[in-house]
């Protein structure tokens, strides 16, 4: 009795860790969107992608409108990126292969007071939609 005891002991503390780590994660989740200065602009078509030497800035130009978040950013015509931020070549390459195959990216901006480049929505977050 005391083996089948053991067993259903350790069979729910499986199921507990694995209950807990999963409740840890989706904390986790939850709780960089809630902190976080991001927020979807929507669901675009790449049109054209400009890198500028001279200011520093890449330019994407989605097909159709833009869809302003960040109000203090003044034009609306493309978002555009930091070729000095951290995630700046992951978030060009995934541009340039959703450009390539005809897929959709989603873009999220910031939307922090003035956190315009160019007076253009800043790219902080790409999702290509494959």
């Amino acid at each position: 009795k005391s083996t089948g005891s053991l067993e259903i002991v350790t069979t729910i503390g499986r199921i507990m860790k694995k209950y807990f780590i999963n409740v840890a994660c989706i904390l986790g989740l939850l709780s960089s969107g809630v902190y976080g200065a991001d927020v979807s602009s929507g669901v675009y078509s790449i049109d054209a992608i400009r890198v500028s030497d001279e200011t520093g800035i890449t330019y994407v130009d989605p097909e159709g409108s833009v869809n302003i978040k960040n109000l203090s950013c003044t034009s609306s015509d493309t978002f555009a990126i930091d070729r000095n931020a951290a995630s700046y070549a992951q978030i060009y390459s995934a541009l340039l292969a959703a450009a390539a195959s005809s897929r959709t990216v989603e873009v999220w901006v910031s939307i922090d007071a003035n956190d315009c480049l160019n007076g253009r929505q800043r790219i902080s977050v790409i999702q290509v939609n494959f």
